[in-house]
């Protein structure tokens, strides 16, 4: 349990003498911006918690685009958690060919090995029998001949037995890491204090085992930019009195006022296996589709893309979309 000089926040991680925010932060190491490369940086002020680029924090490049940590954790976990541990495996039909190819090379040096000892048990009977020291020798040296034979094989079979048994063992890996995902992101609604930090600290282990790197792209990729908008409009329409100018830049307009809504999640999986979700575009096509969106945002659902899953939002999710989406949901009304 926490020392008495610790305290613990509404986030449920205490603060004070040797801790840091680096315990709350699940993808520690893994998590990059998509824009530069540089580590997210991980910060709990109110209000709330936000990764940002560390170069843009430190002020050497980049932009300071921040994302709530709650929808990044979810988004990624949730998906996770949904995956077939098939889906993870490059080349699956690639991988069962080369496993019985290694099945039969390992039936081949079996039967040479089976020849070569019944070879030299002939060999080591017929030096026993011999007078003949001419003929002994002769028998020798082809014994020698058929031990190193033997000893070579040997030393295949094991590299070859080694390499089956990676390449077997490769999709039992992956499952069992995804079922430890599952298994240690259901219980974290359910844990506060030291329980949840000890979690924590599991739960990213098992992320760092399953996940290469993170990238985030909290504006979409590419960016849209002022500048990007005005270098497109002179390539593709130069005239701003025309009509495919003005509706040219009307598009390139909605895609700046909604960049947040194409924040891009590139997750790059140890098996090489990448994916990618834009777990906000369900949000704005909602909003252009449905003229009651209070009444859509309160029932909570939205598609995820690339996902196929249906998630909801939490009260705290609520609170991230009406502060930074001007997302207006209904209040519950009041019991009397």
């Amino acid at each position: 349990m926490f020392k008495s000089s610790q305290v613990v926040t509404k986030h449920g991680y205490p603060v004070g003498r040797g801790t840091s925010v680096k315990t709350a932060n699940l993808f520690l190491g893994v998590i990059k911006c998509g824009y530069c490369g540089a580590s997210m940086h991980y910060t709990d002020k109110s209000p709330g918690q936000y990764y940002v680029c560390s170069s843009a924090v430190r002020r050497v490049g980049c932009q300071v685009l921040s994302v709530p940590v709650p929808q990044i954790e979810g988004t990624i976990l949730r998906y996770c958690k949904g995956l077939n541990p098939g889906d993870l495996l490059p080349g699956r039909e690639a991988a069962e060919t080369k496993i019985r190819m290694l099945q039969g090379q390992l039936s081949a040096i079996r039967g040479k090995l089976e020849n070569l000892n019944e070879q030299a048990d002939n060999l080591i009977d017929s030096i026993a029998g011999t007078q003949s020291k001419e003929i002994r020798q002769r028998l020798e040296t082809r014994l020698q001949t058929v031990l190193d034979e033997q000893s070579a094989l040997e030393g295949q079979y094991i590299a070859t037995q080694r390499e089956f048994e990676l390449a077997s063992r490769a999709g039992q890996d992956t499952k069992e890491h995804l079922e430890n995902l599952a298994q240690l992101f259901d219980a974290l609604g359910g844990l506060q204090g030291q329980e949840l930090i000890d979690l924590k600290l599991r739960l990213r282990q098992e992320i760092q085992r399953l996940i290469e790197r993170i990238l985030i792209y909290p504006e979409g990729d590419p960016r849209m930019t002022e500048l990007d908008k005005k270098a497109l409009l002179q390539m593709c329409e130069p005239n701003p009195e025309t009509p495919d100018h003005k509706n040219f830049e009307a598009e390139l307009d909605y895609k700046i006022t909604h960049a947040k809504d194409e924040l891009k999640i590139l997750i790059e999986f140890k098996s090489g296996i990448i994916r990618v979700i834009y777990p906000r575009r369900g949000i704005r096509e909602s909003m252009e589709m449905d003229e009651d969106f209070g009444t859509a945002m309160t029932q909570a659902i939205y598609k995820q893309g690339g996902g196929g899953e249906f998630f909801e939002y939490d009260e705290e999710e609520q609170q991230i979309l009406a502060e930074h989406y001007r997302v207006d949901f209904p209040k519950a009304a009041k019991t009397t």
